[in-house]
């Protein structure tokens, strides 16, 4: 190593322990702090996490620091370093974070659960914060306080409002149905499931089907099963699902497989409905609503009036009702749930009376099929075109990613993935990290664009 370079980092980093050393007698002789802010410390603390944490406690007031310390968890990851080098070396954001709380901290050894000391000594620092805020509790800033309050009212006035309107429409799908009935000339359903990764695609097309249908692998590729729910014969057509951050231009290998959701797995002569999947425990902000407007714009305007904005909750939502979360999720969100009608639906994936669900998801899509008088879901022709220009690229040619994996492996003494068509499977679609080497791997493309 350059000797200049080297001797820059011994520096850089006897500054640090100098800090760290600062720091820990500083702690030892001031002690002030209070409710634990948590943090991981194989975890960055970024800027950007900084900013989170800033936003979030503001609802609390300035007060709110006073009351505030931080407890790090997985302190096992620190094995020789403390946890005062650990602060130092990771820059401005986590010390800025430890100053706000009045240098305030503590850490766990998640891997020493019998060590009691640990929570002792958590417990006497929680004392001294009581003490030195003299001994009362906190209070919210009043003004702050009745903001919330006020902003929660109207948020369950809209979700009321929402919940009639659906409630009402529900009512007049469920008449025309009993009047129709279920025929068994009645042409099968293409429902189409699409949306982000991770969002749990797969698993509520295996859901809708009663069994394991699909595979549990990762969807790299667009993929049918035919099957009957609620007496309705239905196609169920799994999609790849985009990531949360990446419009066309970083995944254009996307709209060829969306698009061939509908060109290709579904029946030109039966009606399609579009299941929308949203995972309500994550955020659905800005940034989130134009790279799915963008992704459904693949498939042309008219694509909104087959759609259904499908939750999964995984359990975690059964105190609260899902139009006050549409309501208190901001525009975003509501302008999903407008641009496709008002139709929503929200799905247990935890599996909790998955009948009666599945039930109540296949009467809205019996309703959207009516309200689009049965009539065949049909992709502009120029749209059609480009697909099929595209596609018949694709198949002729392996994709320069597929040759460069199969170089790699080869390389190191090893048989190639299991790859097709561009593609090649690694993990589930709802239990992939989506971080690491082996997922820089996992996915290959002919990164060809339909536009």
């Amino acid at each position: 190593m350059d000797q200049m370079i080297l001797q820059e980092v011994q520096e850089k980093r006897k500054m640090a322990e100098d800090k760290a050393k600062k720091r820990g007698l500083k702690t030892q002789e001031e002690k002030r702090g209070a409710t634990s802010s948590e943090s991981e410390k194989d975890t960055s603390f970024t800027e950007n996490s900084k900013r989170a944490i800033e936003g979030h406690f503001q609802l609390f007031g300035e007060n709110f620091w006073r009351y505030t310390m931080v407890l790090f968890t997985c302190g096992d990851f620190l094995g020789e370093t403390t946890i005062e080098q650990f602060i130092e070396s990771e820059g401005e954001a986590l010390q800025w974070l430890v100053k706000k709380c009045n240098n305030m901290y503590h850490v766990f050894n998640n891997n020493n659960k019998d060590d009691r000391s640990q929570v002792s000594e958590l417990l006497e620092k929680i004392d001294e914060v009581v003490a030195s805020n003299g001994g009362g509790h906190f209070e919210m800033d009043q003004m702050i306080l009745q903001e919330v309050q006020e902003k929660r009212k109207i948020a369950e006035d809209k979700a009321k409002k929402r919940r009639l309107k659906t409630q009402e429409e529900k009512r007049g799908a469920t008449g025309s149905k009993s009047e129709k009935g279920t025929s068994s000339s009645d042409p099968e359903v293409n429902i189409v499931l699409i949306g982000y990764r991770r969002a749990g695609k797969t698993t509520v097309g295996n859901i809708m089907l009663g069994k394991n249908s699909f595979s549990r692998q990762k969807t790299f590729q667009s993929e049918q099963q035919h099957g009957l729910v609620a007496g309705r014969q239905v196609v169920v057509v799994d999609t790849p699902g985009w990531d949360w951050d990446h419009n066309l231009e970083v995944t254009p290998e996307l709209d060829w497989q969306i698009v061939e959701s509908v060109h290709t797995h579904c029946s030109k002569d039966a009606p399609v409905v579009f299941l929308l999947v949203v995972r309500a425990a994550f955020p659905f902000r800005e940034v989130n609503k134009l790279i799915t407007e963008e992704y459904l714009q693949l498939l042309g305007d008219s694509v909104w009036n087959h759609t259904i904005v499908l939750f999964t909750t995984g359990g975690w939502m059964e105190d609260i009702d899902i139009e006050l979360h549409i309501e208190s999720e901001g525009d975003a969100l509501q302008w999903l749930v407008e641009k496709c009608g008002n139709r929503y639906h929200v799905l247990d994936t935890k599996g909790k009376k998955e009948d009666v669900q599945v039930s109540e998801l296949m009467r809205m899509i019996e309703h959207v099929v009516a309200k689009n008088k049965s009539c065949p879901f049909e992709l502009d022709k120029e749209i059609c075109e480009r697909f099929e220009k595209k596609s018949s690229t694709v198949s002729n040619q392996p994709s320069q990613r597929m040759l460069q994996v199969r170089r790699e492996y080869g390389s190191m003494g090893l048989d190639p993935p299991n790859m097709h068509d561009g593609y090649y499977d690694y993990d589930d679609d709802d239990k992939s990290s989506g971080f690491g080497s082996a997922s820089q791997l996992s996915r290959t493309s002919s990164r060809s664009s339909l536009r």
